[in-house]
């Protein structure tokens, strides 16, 4: 007996288009050429990553042994949140801490804030400068963001 095989109607792909919900279809054909009825179903194509920007540290300068709030913003068209991974890297481009974070991003956007104590990943208080923070958020598809940078000077 032969196996039923699996052609999707159109041929060419249901999955072509902008980024939103889909309604795909599929039908089944047996060995015999008999067609099964139609069964539909819908999903949520998501090509796109969510957008970060805005990224910056108050207070800028802060003082080694107190706490800078650093602020961003995500929006995605799609995901209601995106989780965010914060890295601050020295003068060098080495990393020296990683933050996480999970922001809502809606469509319009939304900016959230996570704080750094100036310790680097072991604990200790980083040398007085200035630090990249680089922050990109990934969305529920798991696209990610381009990383979107700020500077924040430690004293």
């Amino acid at each position: 007996m032969a196996q039923p095989r699996l052609r999707l109607w159109p041929a060419d792909g249901p999955l072509r288009g902008a980024d939103g919900k889909k309604t795909i279809s599929v039908r089944y054909l047996d060995g015999a050429g008999n067609v099964s009825k139609a069964y539909a179903d819908t999903i949520t194509l998501d090509t796109t990553g969510p957008t970060v920007s805005a990224v910056a540290a108050a207070p800028n300068p802060f003082p080694l042994g107190t706490t800078t709030t650093i602020g961003f913003r995500t929006a995605d068209a799609l995901s209601g949140s995106c989780p965010a991974e914060i890295r601050i890297l020295d003068a060098a481009s080495r990393l020296v801490r990683k933050l996480t974070k999970t922001a809502s991003c809606p469509a319009g956007g939304r900016v959230t804030s996570v704080g750094w104590n100036g310790k680097n990943a072991g604990g200790a208080l980083v040398t007085a400068g200035t630090y990249t923070i680089e922050v990109v958020a990934t969305d529920a598809a798991g696209n990610a963001s381009a990383a979107a940078r700020g500077t924040v000077v430690a004293q």
